[in-house]
């Protein structure tokens, strides 16, 4: 941070002091800062908030009737603003494929996830949480929550919104050919600080 002192002298007695007190609090700051001992040999890590886009298929498009599907879904994180990383500054894209069975069900009830995330450094952080998925009007949001249980950020609460505008899963899945795609998504990705 640049720290920027007017050479303006000031007028009086007052606003000398008032100078001299600033100058001294800035110098007992940044001497306090240096002395002060480091816990530990790593540094703490921080917070974390990316955005970016994502999408995802089912093939075929599920249905209130549970049944075996392929389900492909990526998510391109952009713009992190990494504090405290240790070298971290951003998360990795993913590219997730499954199969299983599923369906519109699973679309009313929180579901419970432990899943691996990897930094740019290969470093990686192994999230335990739900994911809830919530219909508002024509859009689908999907919000999960939880805590980074080992790795990078242990400890620290995650939070992860999905969110597809212009999609109304609860009508695509009453259509005979159901809910197929989750398409033009934005993600934000949020680890709070400890």
């Amino acid at each position: 941070m640049d720290t920027f002192v007017s050479a303006a002298r000031p007028s009086s007695g007052k606003a000398r002091i008032s100078i001299l007190a600033v100058v001294l609090a800035l110098l007992v700051a940044v001497a306090g800062g240096l002395a002060a001992p480091r816990a530990q040999a790593l540094p703490q890590l921080g917070s974390v908030v990316c955005g970016g886009t994502t999408s995802a298929t089912y093939d075929p498009g599920i249905t209130y009737t549970p049944q075996n599907v392929s389900y492909e879904a990526t998510r391109d994180y952009q713009g992190c603003v990494v504090i405290g990383g240790g070298g971290i500054t951003s998360l990795q894209d993913e590219h997730i494929v499954s199969s299983g069975t599923r369906s519109c069900l699973d679309l009313l009830s929180t579901q419970s996830i432990t899943k691996t995330y990897v930094w740019d450094t290969g470093a990686t952080s192994t999230f335990e949480g739900t994911y809830t998925y919530v219909q508002a009007a024509s859009v689908l949001t999907i919000v999960w929550d939880g805590t980074f249980t080992a790795g990078a950020f242990d400890g620290h609460h995650v939070r992860q919104v999905l969110e597809y505008p212009g999609v109304d899963a609860l009508t695509a899945c009453s259509s005979p050919q159901g809910l197929q795609e989750l398409d033009n998504g934005i993600v934000a990705f949020t680890v709070l600080p400890l």
